[in-house]
């Protein structure tokens, strides 16, 4: 290694750019720390202080943390004083014990260090309260290599109002990465398990940590020569395209056949077979193509086992296809790595897979999407085709089945799960494209997301009590008569299936005009599970969960009057079962932890028996698998939300007035919404529908409003 730096111990200042000044250089150099956890070293009184103040979209963090940065010629030296209320550092976790363990589920500081400036590749060291270490090097995003073992030397400290880490790394250490610049990107993270925490130095923006283009940057750095042979993210050499599949010789058609499915009948399944011809009509690379035939069902699916360059698919980045279709619909790409394909027996495994779920328009489509075979996988064995409930004498034709070594510049919906399984795609490739900043629904202020949505109401939560629906009633018919003494005309009207009273025109009138259904995309790829084309709109109970699995509901307000002001509306959703509180720390999908729901805005008539992952009525899908779409003309969901608050115990008692408001305002069309938690503020449960026995046990929205005069 060669240092352009005097041997010196010279403590050099590091400047990142958080809006704060310089500070003025020592006039005497200082001695290297001792590691010992204690801050109290020459050194760390003239190195630059920073703030880990921020959670995951820059909403300000509740615990303090001061983080302490310096250098001489030889090390980096990291500290960190993480402050903490005694009674939650006496929850504090720290259970794991082993060296590059999973380190992050303890309470723990982590530093993103990145020499090269090239926000791409960067080391990561985590350190929990015992001074357990993980620390690991991602020559791609979220890509840990464990073999990175540095010399480091590292103690802790813990106090009953927080504790402390002190570290010294070998600048030598860095050594995946060929030179080092002045400017360091840098971030650093700290968790805190018992106030369900996580808070950083530069914001991610994002639901991940892993995202170097979000680092902060540290100024007068060394600039090193480390291991010139190492590797470097570069422009990468033009893409080399390799078409797998012409569909031009006979040849060729005699290795696909129809897909045998090992347990069809147990499933439900048995799908009628499918007619494999080549045909000049649809062809897109020389004269022939694949064409297929259906006779119904359900994913008749046909089948390659004599793939050719199988082993090349791994050292390949992005799949494309040209499809023909009669109308828009859903065709699957499926491959697999070893092991049985699609039903085969219970112990069978299929190995690695990649499958691609791709909503087409009538007419040519070219689909895309990454591959995320990795390079260290077993040769491709199979490839599969296959179309969601085709239609009788319907035909599509496949033609110019490629692979290509550069990367997409867009993919084709349905966007796929898989694609954060390749690890350069992250923050490149998102599930789905989201909006930058979401409407809520009575707030003047936007949010840049649920999950800001979420980290706000943590700050907030407070343990779930039972409590029992007539009292919840008891409780708004009070704020009813409070509201009567200023609106005099104020009307109560309860709207729950099969029930009286809704109607002050009509008190004897029965409502029936609930509705609710659960859908499913959690992932498109889980589409041969069968869930995602289930529907489940006459089910007694639902999943309420996270977006890509949660539940739709619509209320039929048009008994009340055009014109009325509504002036307080709740929503009732009850659990089929109370949850018991642990006796240790909660899971993360536990209500007695922090959890954050929302409803988003519908824009579609879906049709409660027809609506599932990929159509919101019958053969009418979805822009985005799960309708997670919010751009266009013509979106699924409009971003907009109804800021709900926390679930309860038994019960969810869910303020529900701007939603109200705004479906009665003669404005907007009531599509009603999906209710969904905060990915990172979870919590689980399944509650009661409107087919639920019982009917004081199905859902209720509460409403108190004042025809106009």
């Amino acid at each position: 290694m060669r240092v352009h730096l005097s041997r010196a111990v010279l403590v050099v200042l590091i400047a990142l750019v958080v809006g704060c000044g310089r500070k003025p250089a020592p006039e005497e150099a200082a001695p290297p720390p001792k590691i010992d956890g204690v801050l109290d070293d020459a050194l760390w009184e003239n190195a630059r202080e920073l703030s880990v103040a921020r959670l995951s979209y820059g909403t300000p963090a509740e615990g303090k943390t001061r983080v302490l940065v310096a250098h001489d010629a030889e090390n980096l030296y990291l500290a960190a004083e993480c402050f903490e209320k005694p009674e939650l550092m006496k929850k504090a976790v720290a259970d794991v014990k082993q060296h590059d363990g999973n380190v992050w589920t303890d309470d723990c500081i982590e530093f993103f260090i990145d020499p090269a400036n090239a926000r791409f590749a960067y080391y990561q060291i985590i350190v929990n309260t015992i001074g357990v270490v993980s620390d690991v090097y991602h020559a791609e995003p979220g890509e840990p290599d464990k073999r990175w073992n540095p010399k480091l030397e590292v103690k802790t400290k813990v106090n009953a109002e927080g504790w402390t880490v002190e570290l010294s790394i070998p600048l030598e250490a860095f050594n995946r990465t060929p030179a080092s610049k002045s400017t360091w990107a840098f971030n650093v993270s700290r968790t805190r398990t018992a106030a369900h925490e996580l808070s950083f130095l530069s914001a991610p923006m994002t639901g991940s940590s892993h995202t170097p283009k979000r680092f902060g940057t540290l100024k007068d750095m060394p600039e090193m020569t480390l291991n010139p042979e190492a590797h470097s993210p570069k422009m990468p050499p033009p893409p080399v395209e390799k078409v797998v599949f012409d569909f031009e010789t006979d040849a060729e058609l005699a290795h696909w056949s129809n897909l045998k499915e090992t347990n069809a009948k147990a499933r439900g399944f048995g799908e009628p077979p499918v007619k494999i011809e080549l045909a000049a009509g649809g062809a897109t690379s020389g004269k022939r193509a694949l064409k297929l035939t259906y006779a119904g069902g359900t994913f008749p699916t046909v089948v390659c086992e004599r793939v050719p360059d199988a082993a090349s698919w791994r050292e390949h980045r992005t799949f494309m296809v040209d499809v023909t279709v009669p109308r828009t619909c859903i065709v699957v790409f499926r491959v697999l790595t070893g092991g049985v394909s699609r039903w085969g027996p219970p112990s069978g495994k299929p190995g690695v897979r990649f499958v691609k779920v791709a909503r087409c328009e009538a007419g040519r489509n070219t689909v895309v999407e990454v591959l995320p075979l990795r390079r260290q996988t077993q040769a491709v064995r199979t490839f599969e085709i296959y179309m969601l409930k085709p239609r009788k004498d319907e035909s599509i034709t496949i033609d110019n089945v490629r692979i290509s070594t550069g990367k997409p510049g867009h993919t084709t919906p349905y966007r796929e799960k898989n694609v954060l399984s390749v690890g350069d795609a992250i923050g490149n490739y998102p599930w789905y494209p989201q909006p930058t900043a979401f409407t809520v629904l009575g707030e003047k202020r936007k949010a840049k997301s649920e999950r800001q949505i979420g980290e706000e109401a943590a700050k907030t939560w407070r343990k779930p009590v039972f409590r029992r629906i007539d009292e919840v009633e008891r409780d708004f018919r009070h704020e009813f008569n409070a509201l009567k003494e200023k609106h005099p005309r104020a009307v109560l009207a309860i709207f729950r299936e099969g029930e009286k009273g809704f109607d002050p025109a009509n008190p004897d009138r029965v409502y029936t005009g609930w509705r609710d259904a659960y859908f499913t995309a959690h992932d498109p790829g889980s589409v041969f599970e069968g869930v995602i084309a289930r529907t489940w709109g006459r089910s007694p109970a639902t999943e309420m969960f996270i977006r890509r699995r949660c539940t739709l509901f619509r209320v039929d307000l048009s008994s009340i009057p055009a014109g009325s002001e509504i002036l307080a509306a709740k929503m009732i959703l009850v659990k089929t079962q109370t949850p018991k509180e642990p006796e240790g720390k909660p899971s993360q999908w536990s209500c007695f932890k922090p959890n954050s729901w929302v409803a988003e805005i519908c824009s579609k008539p879906w049709v409660e028996t027809e609506v599932n992952g990929f159509e919101y009525a019958k053969d009418r899908f979805w822009n985005e698998a799960c309708g997670m779409n919010w751009e266009g003309e013509d979106p699924d969901f409009l971003p907009i939300f109804v800021r709900l608050g926390q679930s309860g115990l038994n019960l969810c008692e869910w303020e529900f007035t701007e939603a109200v408001k705004y479906w009665t305002d003669g404005k907007h069309q009531n599509h009603g919404c999906a209710i969904h938690c905060d990915l990172g503020h979870m919590d689980i449960f399944r509650a009661h529908t409107r087919e639920a026995t019982v009917v004081k046990n199905r859902p209720a929205l509460m409403v108190v409003y004042e025809p106009k005069p």
